[in-house]
């Protein structure tokens, strides 16, 4: 398509990599809260009923606390709440491939109220759309890339302490410091004692 970015180096997230993030963001926390929920009611016939259901009124509100750090704040500043962090993959601005910031992500969470008006199908449109974006990520202008852990600023590495490009190994330090090229000895240059 003319005028179309190129797709991001890391490739755009699948709808099935974007599937298994929601399920460990919203769907297993609320499933424990439930469950919670449940036991605590259980426990709450024949004992202190008001002060029970009370405790079930905050296991409820920890859940919500829980999932608006999770997928507005901390999705926001880094690009992944634990759900995408662990499916691999990141959400970013199309234009700045940066995280959008908890502002954004927290209208990006209201659009998603456009993906569920017409029988989910917005939700689905990842499966087709070329970007693979919901319907909430072209208003807002977002993508969801794959973010490999093995990734780094530098390219390449499989995890440890990535090395800047160039550098050949340590990186360059002052004369007399500790990253001072050896000196050789034997015939060679006069090492400097």
């Amino acid at each position: 398509m003319p005028g179309m970015a190129p797709p991001p180096p890391t490739g755009y997230a699948e709808w099935g990599s974007r599937f298994v993030g929601y399920l460990i963001d919203i769907a297993a926390p609320t499933v424990v809260t439930i469950i919670l929920y449940y036991i605590i009611v259980g426990i709450a016939v024949g004992a202190d009923a008001p002060g029970i259901m009370f405790l079930g009124i905050l296991v409820y509100l920890a859940n919500f606390g829980f999932i608006i750090w999770n997928t507005v704040i901390k999705q926001g500043q880094t690009g992944q709440s634990i759900g995408k962090k662990v499916a691999k993959i990141k959400l970013v601005s199309e234009e700045t491939m940066q995280p959008l910031g908890g502002g954004t992500t927290f209208v990006r969470q209201l659009c998603h109220v456009v993906d569920a008006l017409p029988c989910y199908a917005g939700f689905f449109a990842p499966l087709w759309e070329p970007k693979k974006q919901t319907w909430a990520d072209k208003i807002m202008k977002s993508i969801v890339i794959n973010a490999p852990e093995t990734a780094s600023p530098y390219g390449g590495g499989t995890g440890g302490y990535q090395q800047q490009p160039g550098t050949g190994g340590y990186p360059q330090q002052q004369p007399g410091g500790y990253g001072q090229p050896p000196q050789q000895g034997y015939g060679g240059q006069q090492q400097g004692w």
